[in-house]
């Protein structure tokens, strides 16, 4: 008998540090993380540019098979994860036959959308202070999670907010720093505390207000 074709849906774990794919790359199947969290990179001038954290239940890698584009990122399991992966076949039975699973494709594609937004805003500065704060700005409205009394949580690290402002971790460092000591952000075993988002935007419209006058 010949070989059996392969399996069109196929559950697998995968450690953290393995590298699914890379950018550039050809690509027929796409990813559902069951468990475990997946890191998307892509290249940038200065080094890596953050692009995504994808965790259970979402997916990642549908580009390839929806318009059979070479891998527009590189994906790095960064924890231990069971990946459900999918041809272009057993994906398309799945959104025609079930109205739920079309939503949340479109769901998550809107979702990217903003925060592919979100980078084009925080990039177009040179300045890291204004990278920053614009991060922790746009972020805060997009992602962040309610705490008490109107502050707001980013669950991310400092290497975290520095890939994704395009940065080093050591030129975010005194800007964290300077934002503790104005009292609108501090650092927390959860990520990063922002105390007050109205008057994080409105320290981004005076550093922009001070740029157009230096200009």
């Amino acid at each position: 008998m010949g070989e059996e074709p392969r399996s069109a849906k196929v559950s697998r774990t995968v450690t953290a540090g393995t590298v699914l794919y890379r950018e550039g790359e050809d690509g027929d199947t796409m990813f559902v993380v069951q468990s475990g969290r997946v890191r998307l990179l892509r290249a940038h001038d200065v080094g890596v540019q953050w692009v995504g954290d994808v965790g259970p239940g979402e997916f990642f890698g549908e580009m390839a098979i929806l318009i059979g584009r070479p891998r527009s990122a590189t994906a790095e399991v960064i924890e231990d994860a069971r990946l459900l992966e999918l041809d272009a076949r057993t994906f398309a039975d799945l959104v025609r036959n079930n109205a739920q699973v079309a939503l949340r494709l479109l769901q998550r594609l809107a979702q990217r959308l903003d925060q592919a937004n979100d980078v084009i805003e925080v990039l177009i500065h040179r300045d890291p202070v204004q990278r920053v704060v614009t991060a922790l700005a746009r972020f805060s409205a997009h992602e962040g999670q309610e705490a008490s009394l109107g502050a707001i949580v980013l669950p991310f690290d400092r290497a975290t907010l520095a890939a994704r402002c395009g940065l080093l971790e050591e030129e975010v460092e005194p800007v964290l720093r300077r934002l503790h000591r104005l009292q609108l952000v501090e650092a927390t075993v959860d990520g990063f505390l922002v105390r007050d988002v109205m008057r994080l935007s409105e320290f981004l419209e005076f550093l922009a207000a001070r740029e157009s006058r230096a200009a």
